[in-house]
């Protein structure tokens, strides 16, 4: 019915799930022009404040003219000017003609930069158009659908200046405390194409990563970091020097990255407790400002560990063995680049007891890098569950009621003034969006509902949907179909909490020893279970209130409801329906 899109392949976009499904899932590509369909009903609610333009479409949208090409691997290469504030550099990127035939490809590439050549198959070509930020180079009739071929882009200018790293996007170009070049970037919400040549779309990660040659000006001391393992490093002249990183597996787009700054290097390790890799040793890389080591030494093994041991107890064994795990000191707060995760947060803890921003990256090396959202509409994914990943770790560290005071603090962060999806085929990050803390309580609702006081089996659901999608671009009409397994009303739970911004309402009203209640909901057919109690003493009740009115006897007057384990509104009404 619909696919999940390994990372081997070229990524995909869904069709909205708007009911039960049965179909098993397939490898099969979609319907595409069913994919960005104007009434899907998150959409109603974006409308009123956002027009969308067709330059979106073509920033955002899966067009025909990115479908026709799958990327293989990205070879780049990066002149910093520091001083300049500038970049020159190419990048070629080799792909696979797709099935689906069509004139023209695109590349993206800010309006800030000047192309300044492009080859075809290593030959110079001239057959292409520049329109704004995108690229558009004509296919040659000779092409062949599953033929291998290269682009390469030659280009130089001026990067956007990130306003607010990380979430506005663009290069930091700032000073460490004794006046040294401390260089970084970070796009997630505006994209790789603000720095350089790519495809820029979640649903397209390379198949065989990047490749990435950074050169800077010779300076002892100063070192250029970047996503995966150091291949070569050296002089190119009296006045630059460079440094080679290569990340073999498929990449977020907005992953890739670059560091610059008088770091040191120093290392640690792992070692692997879960059942499937017990005794291997992951190799833990740390790049951090010369004045800031000792820091780092007392601080990263206790926090950095932890956080892998609360991974493998919920998600399972790190998912970029062969790449490794790094946190590179940047100059802003963090972001989680894949095997390069940036870490600005000082060396401190929350009270309770761990580093926020180790935590929450290195749990996007699950939900983001390795379980990728196919669209920036469906980022949720990434976001809220690495939200969620914190209030276990909580739990796990520090047991039920303290997480449950965490996640009660996540609560007053919520707006429910926007969906959380966001709209899809623009890339737009768009602002009080509650994918992170609402995203957690989605979570937490789930699992009081399917795995009411049974931890292990919640744990078991969590690690089978880790697993289910692991390593791949999916959709969240994938993420509702896996969970319907457990129970179909599954479809319209997910429909109301991430496609309208409101809650459920359980409306209730006691008459004597009877009590009428219902859900108020935008989805249709919302049935969810609900908790209540008459006192504190006693334990709690269930009753599965759906859309329609129902009735219960009661033994009290009074009714708790438990609010603590199911993110809804309660409303008491002045009467029950007539009959």
């Amino acid at each position: 019915m619909w696919a999940l899109f390994k990372h081997s392949a070229a990524g995909s976009l869904l069709l909205l799930l708007m009911g039960p499904a049965t179909a098993q899932l397939s490898y099969e590509a979609p319907d595409w022009d069913s994919l960005y369909r104007p009434h899907a009903p998150w959409l109603q609610y974006y409308a009123k404040e956002y027009q969308f333009t067709h330059y979106d479409t073509l920033r955002g949208t899966y067009t025909p003219y990115r479908q026709v090409f799958d990327v293989i691997h990205y070879d780049l290469a990066v002149r910093v000017h520091i001083k300049e504030r500038r970049l020159s550099g190419r990048c070629r990127i080799d792909f696979e003609v797709t099935d689906r035939p069509y004139d023209s490809l695109q590349v993206d590439l800010h309006r800030n930069f000047e192309v300044t050549g492009l080859r075809m198959d290593g030959v110079p070509y001239d057959d292409w158009v520049r329109r704004n930020d995108f690229i558009f180079i004509k296919i040659p009739p000779t092409w062949q659908s599953f033929e291998r071929h290269s682009v390469e882009v030659a280009y130089e200018g001026k990067p956007q200046k990130a306003p607010r790293p990380p979430w506005d996007g663009g290069f930091v170009w700032k000073k460490d405390r004794e006046g040294r070049p401390w260089v970084g970037v970070a796009c997630e919400g505006d994209g790789a194409m603000l720095w350089w040549p790519c495809k820029d779309q979640l649903v397209d990660e390379p198949d065989s990563g990047v490749t990435f040659r950074i050169e800077i000006p010779r300076q002892k001391g100063l070192m250029a970091v970047a996503n995966g393992n150091l291949i070569d490093s050296g002089a190119v002249d009296a006045q630059w020097q460079y440094f080679t990183w290569y990340n073999a597996a498929p990449i977020n787009i907005y992953d890739v990255t670059l560091y610059i700054g008088h770091f040191i290097h120093w290392s640690d390790t792992f070692v692997s407790q879960h059942r499937l890799t017990r005794g291997r040793k992951l190799p833990l890389d740390y790049y951090i400002l010369d004045y800031d080591v000792e820091k780092s030494k007392a601080h990263f093994p206790e926090q950095v560990k932890a956080s892998l041991e609360t991974y493998e107890a919920y998600w399972g064994p790190f998912p970029f063995r062969k790449d490794g795990l790094a946190l590179v000191h940047a100059p802003y707060w963090g972001m989680e680049h894949q095997a390069a995760v940036a870490y600005g947060h000082n060396f401190s803890t929350n009270p309770y007891g761990f580093d926020y921003i180790i935590l929450h990256e290195l749990a996007h090396e699950y939900w983001g890098n390795s379980v990728t959202a196919f669209d920036f509409g469906d980022v949720w994914i990434h976001e809220g569950l690495a939200t969620y990943t914190e209030v276990l770790h909580v739990e796990r560290t520090r047991g039920q009621q303290e997480a449950a005071r965490y996640l009660a603090g996540k609560r007053r962060y919520i707006h429910n003034r926007y969906p959380v999806m966001m709209p899809r085929g623009v890339y737009r990050w768009l602002p009080k969006n509650d994918m992170y803390p609402k995203g957690a309580w989605i979570m937490h609702t789930l699992r009081s509902w399917l795995a009411p006081n049974d931890d292990t089996k919640w744990v078991k659901m969590l690690r089978r949907f880790y697993a289910f999608g692991e390593h791949s671009v999916i959709t969240t009409e994938q993420v509702i179909e896996h969970w319907m397994q457990y129970d179909p009303a599954v479809a319209a739970f997910f429909e109301q909490y991430l496609m309208h911004p409101r809650l459920p309402v359980l409306e209730y009203h006691i008459e004597g020893d009877r009590m009428c209640y219902r859900w108020a909901a935008d989805a249709p057919d919302f049935q969810m279970p609900f908790e209540w109690r008459p006192d504190e003493q006693s334990p709690w009740r269930r009753l599965t209130p759906a859309t329609r009115w129902q009735t219960t006897s009661l033994p009290s007057k009074e009714v708790e409801w438990h609010t603590d384990a199911f993110y809804v509104e309660v409303k008491e009404v002045s009467r029950c329906p007539s009959k």
